[in-house]
């Protein structure tokens, strides 16, 4: 299990999630999240994407969808066996690990067990790293493009859905991040990537040929693009 230092759980989580592991002999166990502001614990709210609805899912499943709830993405509301991390680890010196990781450890799990009660508390800073723009939040978008060529190995359904979620990351941050030196390795990763993965979203059928020619003169020059689009 995870656990975030800056927030708070329920005393009989590990507990829950242990005993609905162990009675469905699944390989994780999923309990729903709220948030809470960072000066008042009782202030307490559910967002939609932090529900988990009761069920019990193979992983391909989660992942065959395209969009990956958030209440799977982060690490801390579950319990996992063990051998999930087997050969894998979280990725240093980047942050947003857990959108890096989450559908290589999904891939993995033969039986998910979700039950809705409310066991992680997750406190909003508005100074933590979610909430601060810089340009390490460029490794946003490399994750979507991890996960789109995991997707493409392992013939996973709806990549297209994940490459689209790829250039809306890129749209996203690429020119919102502080200090946007181009110069900086994240910039230059970002943009090496994104020629890698232009051809693939050329073939995409929903998606209009003028966002087709957007993207690809990004590939040219993103300056230009940014003018062009008023990012």
């Amino acid at each position: 299990m995870f656990f975030d230092s800056d927030d708070c759980f329920e005393p009989n989580i590990v507990q829950k999630l242990y005993e609905t592991v162990q009675a469905e002999n699944a390989d994780m166990a999923v309990c729903s999240i709220d948030l809470f502001n960072e000066d008042c614990f009782e202030d307490k709210y559910i967002p939609d994407h932090f529900i988990a609805t009761p069920g019990r899912f193979s992983g391909e499943e989660i992942l065959s969808n395209g969009h990956i709830p958030t209440v799977y993405v982060t690490p801390c509301c579950k319990i996992y066996k063990k051998s999930l991390f087997d050969n894998l680890h979280f990725k240093t010196g980047r942050i947003c690990e857990d959108e890096m990781i989450v559908h290589h450890i999904l891939y993995k799990c033969k039986k998910i067990v979700l039950i809705n009660d409310i066991l992680y508390h997750y406190r909003q800073l508005i100074n933590s790293v979610s909430h601060t723009v810089s340009p390490k939040k460029l490794d946003t978008v490399y994750a979507f493009y991890d996960r789109f060529l995991f997707y493409k190995k392992m013939g996973i359904a709806n990549s297209d859905i994940v490459l689209k979620d790829y250039f809306w990351n890129l749209d996203n941050y690429y020119f919102k991040v502080k200090e946007n030196d181009e110069s900086t390795p994240r910039f230059k990763e970002c943009r090496k990537n994104t020629r890698k993965l232009i051809f693939y979203y050329l073939r995409i059928k929903d998606v209009s040929v003028k966002e087709k020619l957007l993207k690809l003169l990004f590939c040219i020059s993103p300056s230009l693009y940014k003018s062009i689009t008023n990012k």
